[in-house]
């Protein structure tokens, strides 16, 4: 398994810095978070909530 990060630039919220991380496992994705790294962030899954 790797783990992809990658920063959002279009995040609904307009917020800025956000970054998603994928679980890869034989080229399917298995997993993954949405998170902002501030210190008064989020953390959520891949749907929206």
């Amino acid at each position: 398994m790797k783990r992809y990060t990658y920063e959002i630039f279009n995040y609904p919220t307009g917020e800025t810095g956000v970054q998603v991380n994928l679980l890869i496992c034989k080229n399917t994705v298995v997993g993954g978070e949405v998170l902002s790294p501030r210190l008064d962030g989020f953390l959520h899954g891949l749907a929206m909530p």
